[in-house]
C-alpha cells in the first residue's frame, strides 16, 4: 500500500492496492468452521460453499471429475457425446450431471436470461453465496482459433462476467477429433487441442491480469477421443 502511493500515475496506484488487497486475503486465515463442515469434510472431502472462491474451487473440481470420467472412466459417455453436433444439447447433458453432482451445495437452473437478453450456457448458484459462476460451453470443433478467443472476451467476460456479482467464469472445450488444428491467423502459428488450451489459458491470465473486478477465469479441456485414442494403441 505505501509502494502504491508513490506510483505516479492514478492507474498504477489503484492497480497496485488492488494487488495489495488479494494479496492479503490470501495470507489471511480463512473463516473458522462450523462443526457441520467439519463432518462433511470428514464424509466426503469437501465442505458447502461459503464465498465467491469456494463456489468457484466447487464447480472446477466437479468439472474435473466430469472430464476423468469422460476420458479415463470404465463406462464413459463419450462415444455418444462425439455425435452431438449441437451445443445446446451438450449444454443440457453437462447441466444434467452437474445436478446430479450438487449434493444439494449448489443448484443449476434452466438457461436463465440476463437483462439484455443474453444466456448464459450454465449458471451455478450456492444458497448462502450471491456469486453466480457463469460456464460457456463450446464444441471446439466447431469454432476457429479467433472465434474462441472473441467468445472468451465477449461472450464470457464481456456479457456473462459483467454482473458485479460475478468475479469467477469458466470456458469450457469439448474436443469431438473433427477437427485436427487451429491456426492464430496473425502468427500463422497452429495448434493442436492441448496447445489451443494452453494459448487460451495465457489469454485468462491476461484478462485477469487486466481486470480489477474479476478474480478467476478457467480454462476446462474435455478431449473425447483420449478414451478411444488409448485403445487404439
Amino acid at each position: 500500500m505505501a509502494f502504491s502511493r508513490e506510483l505516479p500515475h492514478e492507474r498504477s496506484r489503484h492497480r497496485m492496492g488492488v494487488l495489495a488487497h488479494r494479496r492479503a486475503v490470501e495470507d489471511a486465515e480463512q473463516e473458522a468452521w462450523h462443526a457441520s463442515n467439519v463432518l462433511s469434510f470428514a464424509e466426503q472431502a469437501e465442505r458447502e460453499p461459503r464465498s465467491a472462491r469456494d463456489l468457484f474451487d466447487l464447480v472446477c473440481s466437479r468439472l474435473d471429475d466430469l472430464q476423468l470420467d469422460l476420458e479415463d472412466g470404465d463406462a464413459s459417455e463419450a462415444p455418444i457425446l462425439r455425435s452431438v453436433d449441437q451445443e445446446t444439447k451438450l449444454r443440457t447433458w453437462f447441466a444434467s450431471r452437474l445436478r446430479l453432482a450438487a449434493r444439494g451445495r449448489y443448484s443449476v437452473p434452466p438457461e436463465e436470461e440476463l437483462a439484455d437478453a443474453t444466456r448464459p450456457d450454465l449458471r451455478i448458484h450456492a444458497p448462502a453465496i450471491d456469486a453466480p459462476v457463469p460456464i460457456e460451453l463450446k464444441i471446439a470443433d466447431n469454432w476457429s482459433y479467433s472465434q474462441l478467443v472473441e467468445r472468451l472476451h465477449n461472450q464470457l467476460v464481456g456479457q456473462y462476467l459483467r454482473d458485479v456479482r460475478s468475479k469467477f467464469g469458466v470456458f469450457l472445450l469439448v474436443w469431438q477429433g473433427t477437427k485436427t488444428e487451429w491456426r492464430e491467423s496473425e502468427s500463422g502459428k497452429r495448434f493442436n487441442f492441448g496447445n489451443l488450451l494452453k494459448q487460451l489459458e495465457g489469454r485468462a491470465e491476461a484478462i485477469i491480469r487486466n481486470r480489477d473486478d474479476l478474480q478467476g477465469i478457467r480454462i476446462v479441456g474435455i478431449d473425447l477421443t483420449k478414451r478411444d485414442t488409448r485403445h487404439k494403441n
